[in-house]
């Protein structure tokens, strides 16, 4: 049977007690592992950047569900403009059987 998606109260971060953070990490840590995941209330980060977030996530979804090929969108032409530093956490690493992400050159 599905289990619903864990809803997380993020204001703890800003105003928690140590032990309430800890609880939160765990709590996100679970769901991200559980589901890939969690749905965040109460958090402080601005709404254009949570649509914008979206906007980009929904570009690589339908680039990936059209080939890779596709791969000429302002959108990704900007990600390949970063900086190294920021890349850098989504390198592909095929020793550990990753499938997706970015190759340096």
């Amino acid at each position: 049977m599905p289990t619903s998606i864990p809803v997380l109260d993020a204001a703890c971060m800003a105003n928690g007690t140590d032990q309430e953070r800890a609880e939160f990490g765990d709590k996100f840590l679970k769901g991200m592992v559980e589901h890939g995941f969690v749905k965040l209330v109460n958090h402080t980060v601005p709404m254009p950047i949570v649509e914008d977030t979206f906007s980009q996530v929904r570009l690589i979804s339908t680039v990936l569900k059209l080939g890779l090929d596709l791969l000429k969108g302002e959108q990704v032409k900007k990600f390949f403009k970063l900086p190294f530093d920021v890349k850098k956490p989504t390198i592909n690493d095929p020793k550990k059987g990753q499938q997706r992400g970015w190759s340096p050159p």
